[in-house]
């Protein structure tokens, strides 16, 4: 299955406060069979991934058509 035939699954960080962000970054970690589009603060994101040491790949975008 390629990256065009996978479905498209949308989460949302939840609050900035709470767990929700790192919740958010722990799945973008797994290899799912769906393109995972995490919709929050990038800039916090960016801080979560550089506290966390984790190894996440974020590419901000404006439409979720176009990833």
């Amino acid at each position: 299955m390629n990256g065009q035939s996978l479905p498209t699954v949308l989460l949302t960080s939840g609050e900035p406060a709470g767990i929700g962000p790192d919740i958010a970054l722990a799945v973008a970690q797994r290899d799912l069979p769906c393109r995972l589009i995490v919709v929050g603060d990038m800039a916090l994101l960016r801080e979560r991934v550089t506290q966390l040491d984790l190894s996440v790949t974020l590419n901000e975008i404006s439409d979720p058509a176009t990833a």
